[in-house]
Order: C-alpha cells, then sequence, then structure tokens
C-alpha cells in the first residue's frame, strides 16, 4: 500500500483496484499498533523473510534488465507449479 503512496499517480491506481487488491492489502486496514508489535516480537524471522524478498525481487529486475525471457518465464513457471500444487492439496 505505501508503494502506492509514492506515486504521482496514486488515485487512479485505488479507482482502479479491485478484489485481489481488497485482499492483499486488507492488513494494512487493520490495527498499525498491533502488527507493530507482532513485527518487533519476530524481528528475526520477518528480517530474513525481507532479506529473502529482496533476492526474489533482484532475481526479476536481473531478468528484465538482460531480457532473460527463458530465465524469466522458467521463475514464473516454478511459482505457478508451486501454487498450483498448494491449491490442489488445500
Amino acid at each position: 500500500v505505501n508503494l502506492i503512496n509514492d506515486k504521482k499517480n496514486k488515485d487512479i491506481l485505488l479507482n482502479f483496484a479491485a478484489s485481489g487488491f481488497r485482499d492483499f492489502s486488507r492488513i494494512a486496514a487493520s490495527s498499525p499498533e498491533v502488527w507493530r508489535d507482532i513485527s518487533i516480537q519476530n524481528e528475526e524471522s520477518i528480517i530474513g523473510d525481507l532479506q529473502l524478498f529482496q533476492k526474489e525481487i533482484a532475481k526479476l529486475i536481473n531478468f528484465l534488465e538482460k531480457k532473460d525471457q527463458k530465465g524469466l518465464e522458467d521463475y514464473l513457471k516454478l511459482a505457478s507449479s508451486t501454487r498450483k500444487n498448494w491449491a490442489e492439496k488445500n
């Protein structure tokens, strides 16, 4: 949500936002104090996952900068396969 806050076309983006945005941004609508406390109590785990997230973002940037279509497609196929396998079991 804060990524959108930093964009000049924030209002336009929010006007086009739909149920997917509502689903993945619901935590932003809840108590900042509660999530502050949860974050502080789970600092190590959160920092570790954020560092992994940074690595994933770096991979995507690399694929795009190098115009590595195959690498990007393989990366997306892996994510798709993992998601589908999870959904079938749940």
